[in-house]
């Protein structure tokens, strides 16, 4: 007989005070809210400094974990803000402290990891990572736990459980999807220069295009629904299933969360009635087309549903259910789950406070405020058990019978240095019991020896090159470095000839580490010396096969915190997100030497990376492998191209890629050619990118020879 899977925790959402009661009533194990500020949701209300703290005592009063979302890109300007945000969030009383910071910016992770070792880490699915070569990194960054994009199938998700231990892997299981993977979504800062990478997009997805002159819903997606996959979700070993609504009302919290606990609590799939009921909720009409790896009929229906805007209908229910787990939670938290320690509490005239605390063999000591006399009432041991006794949400239990006290007679002692005390003396526990706490370790091993260009170097680089001709020749004679597909490689040398400038991009979407290391093996032995890499796994792989490693503006890059993390990661270049303004595109870096750094300076920018082929809408007839690169076989040379036009009228071209994933460029390309003095580094020893996309070898050259000439055209300013 075989032991049944362990189930894993049930994550559930709350974009206000009423949805998180919502949450922890329908069953949540966890719930995961923001702040006011740096999190992704800007939109929901979200937590003030005080409601936040009160938020996260009331899931610890449940016996429920609190995640906190810190998921946006931050600037240097902003580094001041998050210190005082995660100060609230880790730095007060253990009761009213994070489990878990739900993280996408490496800056901040690495910010976190050093003034609180101890903090437990989560990457945001904002991180757009999937392998195990990641996860490998991530573990080194202190991270404990993944969210994995929605676009992974059951297999991959199964193989990376596997492959990534012991890094946890969360999962979403029910909620909106959107079209482009996650942190790699630009088109809202495009249109109307609201960042979805800092919590403002405006779903410009979810309005009308045309693809073919026909109208296309093909950018908007159904909600995700793996309710009648239960069975294989627990299977596949994730250790967490996440319900996306943060700006969803309390009764639909309410609602899909008792659901999926009722799923889950009786190991087995939804029924049609409980679909039905989901429905009732709020739809799109739902699909499970990622995870079958079934990318066909994946566009939303119509919206149905009555539970998208406030309702007070379920209030009662909730606040019943509430008060029950409430109190399930104090009674058993009375004969379970708690290590008994002892303590010895010390206060003497002239001396600091002192606050030993005892777990079997290991004893901590934390010394604290120097005691004043007492103007009143003096500090009696009674009095100081009631603080030292609050152990909150940590794992240990303190009775006052348990307390050896030393206090000398006349002596006061103020109620916050006595917390204050305890808090230092269980951290100190903490961090003694805990064997397992992951570290930010760096990565000075994997530094890059690769020198730092002494002038502004130019840098082409191509989505596609399947229709370009014998005019690009000249291209290589207006160059530093030519960036290619890596499936394209073996094109580019016909193409160009002086292959010693072409270095490969490897894809977007890499779940299996063979298929990637397959790909720079290739470009090794085609006589590449550098790659361009979209993630920290591939970074790790490019270098440990002997090669360079630079990382496109995909990492999303804003501040010298980030940037530091990838010069130390190995990296011998950076590219800078095209969101930042032309003045910290020229500043950024000025106190990180050892890495180039560039930026885009022409072209028009992807918008949108898909997994499902937005082209064919599943039903490609190329004969490639109708997904993403997993096995390495039947990897073409060839592009499939289209445009998708908006209300506005505005082209964006698409062009889909050998392993069947599509890019969406901008309509508009950046022009900077008159104003490169604008970008251009402090030092003049970075690099500008040319991103062409479906301009023909002509143009192309056009387009360079107006640069050097310092001319004016048409175009998005940066």
């Amino acid at each position: 007989m075989t032991d049944k899977p362990k189930l894993p925790e049930l994550l559930a959402p709350a974009g206000s005070e009423e949805s998180l009661r919502a949450a922890l009533a329908g069953g949540a194990d966890a719930v995961y809210f923001g702040h006011s500020a740096f999190s992704n949701r800007m939109r929901a209300k979200n937590f003030t400094d005080n409601s936040i703290r009160d938020a996260i005592k009331l899931c610890h009063d449940c016996g429920a974990a609190a995640h906190i979302t810190v998921n946006t890109r931050v600037r240097d300007r902003e580094t001041d803000e998050v210190l005082r945000l995660l100060e609230i969030l880790l730095g007060g009383e253990t009761d009213s402290r994070a489990d878990a910071l739900i993280v996408a910016d490496l800056g901040i992770a690495r910010l976190i990891k050093d003034r609180y070792p101890h903090a437990t880490l989560h990457a945001s699915t904002q991180t757009s990572l999937m392998s195990p070569s990641d996860c490998r990194v991530l573990g080194e960054m202190g991270f404990s736990r993944l969210v994995i994009p929605r676009e992974l199938s059951y297999p991959e998700i199964k193989r990376l459980v596997h492959d990534a231990d012991p890094m946890e892997i969360e999962m979403f299981i029910h909620g909106a999807h959107c079209v482009s993977l996650s942190g790699q979504c630009l088109m809202s800062f495009a249109q109307g220069g609201r960042s979805g990478n800092r919590g403002e997009c405006a779903q410009p997805c979810r309005l009308p295009f045309t693809c073919g002159g026909v109208c296309s819903d093909r950018l908007s997606l159904s909600d995700m629904c793996l309710g009648g996959r239960i069975t294989d979700v627990i299977a596949s070993g994730v250790a967490s299933l996440k319900i996306e609504g943060r700006l969803k009302s309390p009764t639909y919290v309410y609602g899909v969360t008792s659901i999926y606990r009722k799923l889950l609590d009786e190991g087995r799939n939804a029924t049609q009635r409980d679909i039905r009921e989901l429905e009732s909720l709020f739809t799109r009409g739902f699909t499970d087309g990622y995870f079958a790896h079934r990318y066909g009929k994946m566009s939303s229906s119509r919206v149905s549903g009555t539970a998208e805007g406030g309702s007070s209908t379920i209030s009662q229910t909730v606040s019943a259910a509430l008060k029950q787990r409430i109190a399930d939670h104090r009674e058993k938290s009375k004969t379970e789950g708690k290590l008994p320690i002892s303590a010895e509490f010390t206060l003497s005239h002239g001396s600091p406070s002192s606050l030993t605390l005892t777990l079997g063999e290991k004893s901590v000591t934390a010394v604290g405020e120097i005691p004043s006399v007492a103007d009143g009432r003096p500090l009696t041991a009674e009095s100081a058990a009631k603080n030292l006794t609050k152990m909150g949400s940590t794992p240990y239990s303190l009775s006052e019978n348990d307390i050896i006290f030393n206090i000398e007679d006349d002596l006061w002692m103020p109620t916050s240095a006595i917390n204050s005390l305890r808090r230092s003396a269980t951290d100190a526990l903490l961090a003694l019991t805990t064997a397992d706490v992951a570290v930010f370790t760096g990565f000075t091993p994997e530094k890059s020896t690769h020198p730092t260009p002494n002038k502004t170097e130019w840098v082409a680089e191509f989505a596609d090159l399947s229709e370009m001709d014998s005019s690009a020749a000249e291209i290589p004679n207006l160059v530093d470095r030519i960036i290619v597909p890596a499936a394209q490689v073996a094109l580019a040398a016909k193409l160009f000839g002086n292959v010693s400038k072409v270095h490969p991009s490897l894809p977007v979407f890499t779940p299996d580490d063979s298929a990637t290391v397959r790909l720079i093996n290739e470009a090794k032995a085609a006589g590449a010396t550098r790659v361009l890499c979209h993630t920290i796994g591939q970074v790790r792989l490019v270098r440990e096969n002997g090669l360079f490693a630079d990382m496109s503006f995909r990492a999303n890059i804003t501040s010298e915190g980030a940037l530091s993390v990838y010069r130390d990661l190995g990296c011998a270049s950076v590219t800078l997100s095209p969101e930042l303004p032309g003045g910290a595109m020229k500043n950024l870096g000025k106190n990180v030497g050892g890495i180039s750094v560039g930026c885009i300076a022409y072209g028009k920018f992807p918008v949108m990376t898909t997994a499902r082929c937005l082209i064919s809408d599943g039903r490609c007839k190329k004969g490639n492998l109708g997904g993403r690169i997993s096995t390495g076989e039947n990897v073409k040379e060839h592009s499939c191209r289209t445009y998708f036009k908006d209300r506005m009228g505005q082209d964006f071209p698409v062009i889909g890629q050998s392993d069947c994933t599509n890019v969406i460029y901008n309509s508009t390309p950046i022009w900077m050619g008159d104003r490169l003095s604008e970008i251009e580094r402090h030092d003049k020893r970075g690099f500008f990118t040319f991103m062409f996309t479906d301009e023909t070898a002509d143009e192309v050259l056009g387009v360079l020879k107006k640069y050097s000439r310092g001319e004016k055209s048409a175009g998005r300013r940066v």
